[in-house]
């Protein structure tokens, strides 16, 4: 069976994946009290508090995907082209990118682009992440 991604896809997984991260649970901290914590009574709290609606957790397919995404990233060399990928995948404007690394925004979109085909070639050309890949499609 033949596994084919591009680099349209991989670009969506990696926007996908930091999406996926902001929706996983965060960590709970231990706190040590000898109070017990009382619930407000129901009459009392009854639109007392403002209502924060959340998506629920990812599912595991998703995680996987995030889980992969993150091993492929090891194999970018550069740590500043790590942080380019990441930063752009969140959505952050090219104006702020430009400031932040020094480069007009085309030069750092032929850059993306380039790390993305080599990318594809690597997935393409390991056999273990080809199973990997073979596994989340």
């Amino acid at each position: 069976m033949q596994v084919e991604i591009g680099t349209a896809q991989l670009w969506k997984w990696f926007q996908d994946s930091i999406r996926i991260l902001k929706r996983l649970p965060g960590q709970r901290k231990q706190k040590m009290s000898s109070w017990v914590d009382f619930p407000d009574e129901y009459w009392t709290t009854y639109g007392y508090h403002d209502v924060k609606v959340k998506l629920p957790p990812p599912d595991s397919r998703s995680i996987s995907r995030v889980d992969f995404i993150l091993e492929i990233m090891q194999h970018v060399p550069d740590v500043e082209m790590r942080k380019l990928i990441w930063m752009r995948a969140s959505n952050y404007p090219w104006k702020l990118l430009s400031k932040e690394f020094g480069m007009h925004r085309t030069t750092m979109h032929k850059k993306l682009h380039y790390e993305l085909m080599r990318l594809v070639f690597v997935i393409h050309d390991e056999k273990k992440t080809l199973q990997k890949l073979r596994n989340l499609l």
